[in-house]
């Protein structure tokens, strides 16, 4: 099944109850069931879907489905028809950021962590630096995306380590625990020295500031995504 998603906000700060989720067999077409649902919420002419945005994981997708809504709509004998917004998440999240932040790409993550880990000359010793980086700026990645807060006190972490276990003491940290733990740190230390964000920091921060700023009337659709993080 292919679940198609909608949340509508009913003031700046609170989602409301009003979510749909729309199974289809495997064999449908998403994008086809996506434009008759649409359609189907505004009986009558002309057709206003200029309240409800369209997300999908990549932008490409987008051009396929306005024409897929644009046939579905003569086949049901609409004549006037207002478009939704369509577009892939990120590039619809770029108006939502402050235009003073600095978002590092790639290569500027990967160098700003390489000098984080200078001060661990013991973790490129054992992994190798780029295995290493490579595999922190993924779990990095992940960690933000899930919302994981991991408190600069190591006993704090061990603590929110033995109750995501659900067990009531932990052996002393593993060592990559540690290793985790001690680079999550001095990461974060970086990017707030440098007044930067990473990407992921980035796309949370302007998917909270897009929830405070939309019209209370906006319907978000989101098409095509799956395995969604926190």
């Amino acid at each position: 099944m292919r679940p198609i998603g909608n949340t509508s906000r009913t003031n700046s700060n609170t989602l409301s109850d009003e979510t749909y989720i729309h199974h289809l067999p495997y064999d449908d077409d998403p994008l086809d069931g996506l434009a008759r649902t649409l359609l189907a919420r505004h009986p009558g002419q002309p057709v206003d879907l200029g309240a409800h945005v369209v997300l999908f994981p990549m932008a490409g997708t987008r051009h396929r489905f306005r024409q897929k809504l644009l046939d579905v709509a003569q086949s049901l004998q609409i004549d006037a028809l207002i478009p939704p917004t369509t577009a892939g998440m990120k590039s619809w999240l770029v108006p939502f950021q402050p235009d003073d932040t600095k978002i590092l790409n790639h290569n500027e993550q990967e160098l700003l962590l390489l000098q984080a880990l200078a001060h661990y000359p013991q973790y490129l010793e054992r992994y190798g630096t780029w295995p290493l980086i490579d595999s922190l700026l993924s779990l990095f990645e992940e960690l933000t995306l899930n919302d994981c807060i991991i408190n600069d006190d190591e006993n704090s972490f061990r603590q929110s380590v033995e109750s995501a276990y659900g067990v009531a003491e932990l052996a002393p940290l593993t060592d990559e625990a540690s290793l985790v733990h001690t680079l999550w740190t001095a990461w974060r230390t970086e990017l707030r020295q440098q007044s930067a964000v990473d990407d992921a920091m980035a796309h949370v921060s302007a998917l909270k500031a897009s929830i405070a700023v939309l019209p209370p009337d906006t319907h978000i659709w989101l098409a095509g995504f799956h395995n969604f993080t926190a």
